[in-house]
């Protein structure tokens, strides 16, 4: 119950975040910050607070096996027709996500291994992005934007959380690594703003991959070695050093597009 409540609590609050962040800076610092692992550090503290060192490190390999899923999904998303609604976007992206966590949650593999991989997938999805034209600096917003998100997310959490015990460990498993709030902020910017909206939205989030996944590969490399807090403080240390310079980066671009639009 702790877990689903941190989940909940966390996720709408990131919601919100990246919906501000979104209407006053743009879509790609929007996905830059909901692909930060602002949920997924606190929940690995409560995992590792309340199952121990072996189950979050099994947790910690799970959430580096999930953002090769999250990748296919932002490359099938970039890549469909454009002339596809959003909705059938949407689906046929987050089908294949949900495919592929089912199948990559069946087994754990060595987190050498799962980096190498999602490190060629992350390099060919940047390699195959579509171009996009320069944002604005700022987005306008319905006023019933931000509480329907809310919304959506939170009726979506709560149904994967109800459902997912009857569907068996891998299932379950799957579900519990699916990319929610990326998915319901990639549809909400998609029928708003047209497809390119969504496209700068999951660039930013690509962008972000390296710190989510630094935080998780910490974890579970020192986990085995050092107390488990320690290997949580040293990637909470890595992961803000690696996505510091990142955004600094990405604001830099911002600027200089805004200046030469």
């Amino acid at each position: 119950m702790q877990l689903l409540l941190v989940k909940v609590l966390l996720s709408t609050a990131l919601v919100a975040a990246a919906t501000l962040v979104q209407r006053h800076y743009g879509h790609r610092a929007s996905g830059f910050l909901v692909g930060l692992p602002i949920t997924t550090a606190p929940y690995l503290l409560l995992v590792a607070i309340q199952h121990g060192s072996q189950f979050t490190i099994q947790s910690a390999q799970g959430v580096l096996q999930g953002q090769i899923a999250l990748v296919l999904f932002l490359i099938s998303y970039a890549r469909a027709p454009v002339s596809w609604p959003w909705w059938l976007t949407l689906s046929s992206s987050t089908s294949l996500c949900l495919l592929a966590t089912i199948l990559i949650s069946k087994h754990l593999f060595p987190p050498l291994l799962t980096i190498g991989v999602l490190v060629l997938f992350w390099w060919a999805t940047l390699r195959l992005w579509p171009t996009t034209s320069a944002e604005r600096a700022q987005v306008v917003q319905a006023r019933w934007e931000l509480p329907t998100r809310l919304l959506v997310t939170l009726l979506i959490l709560v149904g994967l959380t109800q459902i997912a015990p009857h569907l068996g460990a891998s299932l379950a498993g799957g579900l519990a690594t699916l990319p929610v709030i990326s998915i319901v902020l990639c549809a909400a910017t998609h029928r708003s703003f047209g497809p390119s909206g969504p496209l700068q939205f999951l660039r930013g989030l690509l962008l972000s991959l390296p710190g989510a996944t630094s935080f998780a590969l910490t974890v579970a490399l020192l986990g085995p070695v050092i107390n488990r807090y320690l290997a949580l403080g040293f990637a909470l240390i890595i992961t803000l050093a690696v996505a510091g310079w990142q955004g600094r980066h990405l604001w830099q671009g911002k600027r200089e597009r805004i200046r030469s639009a």
